[in-house]
C-alpha cells in the first residue's frame, strides 16, 4: 500500500495579468505568503495605461508608486519581500514555448510564455487573470488559470434589504397595538419565510430582470425573525398565517432590537406617490435622515433615480435639510463611443445626463397640475409612478406673477440657481461635499476603488443614494460580481449609517417589462 501523498508546503507562484493591476493596485499585496510575478511585459502595459486620465490611468500609476517604494527593499528582479511573508518579483528571463497555433507576438501570449516557463522551473504556478478567453488558453497549455476573486460577490447571494416573514395573527396584531415587536416574540408560524414581496421573480441562474437576492436562509441567515443576522434598517413583510389580508410593514431598529412601523409609510416627496412595496421600502430610507448611505439595487424602470430624485427636491426645498442635490453618473458610453464633445464641461455632461433631466423634468412639470379639486389624487404615468401633483411641482424660484413653466423650463432655473448640480464621478476627487443631497446614478460601472473614492467624499451632514444595475456594466472591465456597487452592499450591510434595497418589480411600461423578461 502506497503512503498517502504528503500535500506540498512550497508557496504559490501567482502571476498576475494587467488587467488584474488595473482593476485592483492592491492586489499586489492579496496573496499572503505567496510569491507574486508580474511579467516584464505587464510594466511595459502599466507604461502605457498611466498616461490616461481616466480609471485605468490612475490605478496604473498607484501600481507603479507600489513598485517603486518596494524597489527600497531590493532589486524587484531578484524578489523582494512583501509584508504578509510572501515575495513580489518581476521576472524577466523565464519564458517557455507556447505551441504553434499561439501567436508569439501578442501581449496576453508573451504573459502566458512567462507563466509557463516558471512552471516548467518546476514552480507552482497560478495564473491570475480576468480575461475569460486568456484564462481559456492558459487551462489549454497546462496552467492552473483563475479569476481574480477578491471583492467580488456574486448577484445571486447579494444582501437584499428585505425579508417576508409568516407570522401568527397575534403577533401582528400586537406590533399594530404596541407600534413594536421585539425579535425574541417572532416566532415564524410553521418555521416558513417567504421571499416574494408580491409576485415570486425569484431569479434562477442570475437571468437579467429577476430578483437579485437569495431567500434569508441561503445568505447564511437562520429565516426566522429572532436570529441574530438582521442588519440594521432591514425592511421586513409581516404577513399573517391564518388570514391571507392581514400584513403589516416593518423596519428594524438595531437600537432598541424591535421592528417597528415605517416612519415614512405614507410619505408622498415632492408629489410621488410610490406603486409598490419595494418603493415604499425605499422612500423609509431615502426619507430618514439616520440613514447616510442608500443603496438602490435592481431592474431598469423600476423607479431608482426617480424615487431619489424626489426625495432630494423634498428634504432640499420643503424640509430645507440640505444644501443642494449633487448628481453624478460615470462618464462611460453605451455601445460604440461616440468621441469627444463640443462646449463647456456642462455642456459635454449635458449629453451623459438625459436620464436625470429626464427624470427632473417629470418632476418639475406644471402643464399636467390637475385643478385644486382632483389635486391628491394619483394618475399614471409613462415614467412608472404615480404621482400628486400639488405646490410642491411649482418652481421655488418662479414668482406668483410668472405663469406656469415646461419640465425643462424649471430644470434650467434650478440648476442656474446652483440648488442642483450635475458632475462627472471623474471629477469628484479631492472634493469635499457637506450638506448635500447627492444621488450617484448608474454605479455599476464604478470599480471598488471608484466607489470608494465617491464614499469618502461625503462630508458632514450630507446623504449620498447609490443607483444601478449590476446587469447593466458597460465598463469593459467589470463583471455584475466584481462591481463597486456590489462591493458596497456587501461591506455596508451591518452599518447602522445605511439601507439597502433590491427593487424586481419594473413599473416604467408594459413594453419596457417585457423587454426586460424577453430580451
Amino acid at each position: 500500500m502506497n503512503p498517502p501523498e504528503v500535500p506540498s508546503k512550497k508557496p504559490k507562484t501567482f502571476v498576475l495579468d494587467t488587467n488584474v493591476l488595473i482593476h485592483d493596485p492592491e492586489a499586489l499585496f492579496t496573496f499572503e505568503g505567496g510569491k507574486v510575478v508580474l511579467p516584464m511585459i505587464v510594466i511595459e502595459e502599466l507604461d502605457n495605461f498611466k498616461k490616461e486620465n481616466d480609471s485605468r490611468g490612475r490605478n496604473a500609476r498607484q501600481v507603479s508608486r507600489y513598485l517603486d517604494e518596494l524597489r527600497k527593499h531590493g532589486r524587484l528582479s531578484d524578489g523582494v519581500p512583501l509584508e504578509h511573508g510572501g515575495q513580489l518579483k518581476v521576472e524577466v528571463q523565464a519564458r517557455a514555448a507556447l505551441p504553434p497555433t499561439f501567436d508569439n507576438h501578442t501581449k496576453d501570449n508573451r504573459i502566458l510564455e512567462t507563466a509557463l516557463g516558471l512552471a516548467k522551473q518546476g514552480e507552482i504556478v497560478v495564473f491570475i487573470t480576468k480575461d475569460i478567453n486568456l484564462r481559456i488558453k492558459a487551462e489549454a497549455v497546462g496552467l492552473i488559470a483563475e479569476d481574480y476573486e477578491k471583492e467580488k460577490v456574486p448577484p445571486e447571494k447579494l444582501y437584499m434589504g428585505w425579508r417576508d416573514l409568516v407570522l401568527p395573527s397575534e403577533q401582528i396584531d400586537r406590533f399594530f397595538k404596541q407600534k413594536k415587536l421585539a425579535l425574541g416574540d417572532v416566532i415564524p408560524a410553521g418555521g416558513s419565510t417567504t421571499t416574494s414581496l408580491a409576485d415570486p421573480p425569484i431569479r434562477s441562474g442570475g437571468k437579467p430582470g429577476s430578483i437579485m437576492g437569495p431567500p434569508p436562509e441561503a445568505a447564511g441567515d437562520d429565516g426566522m425573525g429572532s436570529g441574530n443576522n438582521w442588519k440594521p434598517n432591514e425592511m421586513a413583510i409581516l404577513r399573517s398565517h391564518e388570514a391571507s389580508s392581514q400584513s403589516a410593514l416593518a423596519r428594524f431598529e438595531v437600537k432598541s432590537k424591535n421592528l417597528v412601523p415605517l416612519a415614512y409609510a405614507h410619505s408622498k416627496p415632492w408629489g410621488l406617490k410610490p406603486l409598490n412595496t419595494e418603493q415604499k421600502f425605499a422612500l423609509e430610507l431615502l426619507m430618514s435622515p439616520e440613514v447616510e448611505l442608500v443603496s438602490l439595487v435592481g431592474v431598469p424602470g423600476s423607479g431608482k433615480t426617480l424615487l431619489a430624485l424626489a426625495a432630494g427636491l423634498e428634504q432640499i426645498f420643503e424640509e430645507k435639510r440640505y444644501r443642494r442635490m449633487l448628481i453624478a453618473r460615470p462618464v462611460i458610453p453605451v455601445g460604440r463611443d461616440i468621441g469627444y464633445l463640443p462646449g463647456s464641461k456642462e455642456e459635454k455632461l449635458a449629453s451623459w445626463m438625459g436620464a436625470i433631466y429626464d427624470n427632473l423634468e417629470f418632476l418639475l412639470d406644471e402643464e399636467d397640475t390637475p385643478v385644486a379639486s382632483k389635486r391628491d389624487t394619483a394618475s399614471e404615468d409613462d415614467l412608472g409612478s404615480k404621482v400628486v401633483r400639488s405646490r410642491r411641482t411649482a418652481n421655488p424660484y418662479q414668482g406668483e406673477s410668472e405663469g406656469g413653466l415646461s419640465g425643462s423650463q424649471n430644470v434650467e432655473a434650478l440648476f442656474d440657481s446652483g440648488r442642483i448640480v450635475v458632475e462627472a464621478v471623474a471629477f469628484l476627487r479631492g472634493r469635499s461635499l457637506p450638506n448635500q443631497f447627492i444621488v450617484i446614478d448608474d454605479a455599476q460601472n464604478l470599480t471598488p476603488h471608484e466607489m470608494k473614492t465617491v464614499i469618502s467624499r461625503v462630508g458632514k451632514g450630507s446623504k449620498i443614494v447609490v443607483t444601478g444595475d449590476p446587469y447593466q456594466i458597460d465598463n469593459p472591465y467589470l463583471d455584475a460580481a466584481s462591481t463597486g456597487l456590489a462591493n458596497l452592499v456587501e461591506r455596508f450591510k451591518g452599518q447602522a449609517v445605511y439601507g439597502h434595497m433590491t427593487f424586481s418589480k419594473i413599473e416604467r411600461s408594459t413594453l419596457a417589462a417585457l423587454a426586460s423578461e424577453l430580451l
